[in-house]
């Protein structure tokens, strides 16, 4: 694929001039291409606006890249749509490398850095996302068949109750995602997210938090993160179908994995240590397994089964140092209890 370089556009690194018309110029040379490889070399760049990433484009940021917020913008980085539906408005896009820095006491402005939507075959590797006001690290709303690996988030200011530092969403409505619709209510699938590592102040890991009637994300597996000093859950699944939550390591997270309404998900092999409240917890979620997990310390409960939840499988998992009860099912709903080992 053809290589444009963003220097050889007119970006100058220096921290202080614009070069978001540079970077900006070269991802339209790849666009025009027909797709292409930008490269951004060592330096440090301030953009005053977002910058719009197309299809069949790879972005390249070398490790000592690193893009700087320098003005009121909700966000860094955008995929730039076709304006069709479903998830046919991008496809082929892939962000690798560098650090990506949203300065969070800049302004009062709320910000996403990567916001991707009606798109499909997305990749995020090895990117650092860092000093986030109130939004998300990336968001991928109503995706198909999307990677993010090896990420690192850090780094978080939050004035309303809750963010994500990956959110998967729904294309709802404008507020949910304001920089582009149509809002048909396409969800997130096949997505995976992997080895990834959230601290420095984050709410939330991974999750989501809007709904629509009969729309479920699917077939999502989260593995081998490390979920690090947040002051919320480590993952919390909401609405979420045919999911994998496997080899992931929490360390004093308020709550460890929250499920809402979620089915046939698969809570395996990960280890929690000192959440300050639970350590898993399941809310109006049917159908799920929560099997060969170790969770150590937790503040409340080790698996809390709530109201609405039934046919689930809690078995084979280790406690130590629970204060509260090791599993704890409120009411008679059908779920499995067998081989859980501790205290």
């Amino acid at each position: 694929m053809t290589r444009f370089d963003v220097t050889d556009f007119g970006a100058v690194a220096d921290g202080k001039s614009d070069d978001a018309p540079a970077i900006q110029r070269a991802l339209d040379a790849a666009r025009d291409a027909g797709g292409g490889t930008v490269a951004v070399p060592g330096g440090t760049y301030a953009v005053y606006q977002t910058l719009r990433i197309y299809s069949l484009t790879t972005m390249v940021l070398e490790k000592n890249a690193l893009i700087r917020r320098a003005a009121p913008t909700n966000a860094m980085i955008i995929n730039g749509t076709n304006g069709k539906g479903g998830y046919d408005g991008s496809e082929n896009i892939e962000i690798n490398g560098g650090t990506w820095d949203a300065r969070m006491n800049l302004n009062e402005v709320k910000c996403t850095v990567i916001a991707i939507g009606h798109a499909r075959d997305i990749k995020i590797r090895d990117v650092r996302v860092l000093d986030v006001r109130d939004w998300h690290g990336i968001e991928l709303n109503g995706v198909d068949h999307a990677e993010v690996s090896g990420c690192y988030f850090h780094g978080f200011t939050l004035t309303r109750r809750w963010s994500e530092a990956i959110q998967l969403d729904l294309m709802l409505s404008p507020a949910a995602f304001p920089w582009f619709g149509p809002y048909d209510y396409t969800h997130c699938r096949n997505i995976l997210i992997q080895g990834c590592t959230f601290t420095g102040g984050w709410y939330r890991g991974v999750g989501s938090h809007a709904k629509a009637d009969g729309v479920y994300h699917a077939y999502i597996r989260i593995a081998n993160n490390h979920f690090d000093s947040l002051t919320g859950e480590g993952v919390e699944a909401y609405r979420y179908r045919h999911v994998s939550i496997d080899g992931n390591t929490f360390n004093r997270v308020e709550t460890g994995i929250r499920l809402l309404d979620c089915a046939y998900c698969t809570i395996t092999g990960n280890n929690m240590r000192y959440p300050a409240k639970d350590g898993i917890v399941l809310i109006g979620s049917a159908y799920n397994a929560i099997t060969g997990n170790i969770i150590r310390g937790a503040g409340g409960t080790g698996v809390d089964i709530l109201e609405q939840s039934s046919q689930n499988n809690v078995s084979g998992n280790i406690f130590t140092g629970i204060a509260g009860p090791v599993v704890r099912e409120c009411g008679k709903q059908g779920n499995t209890m067998t081989g859980n080992i501790g205290k």
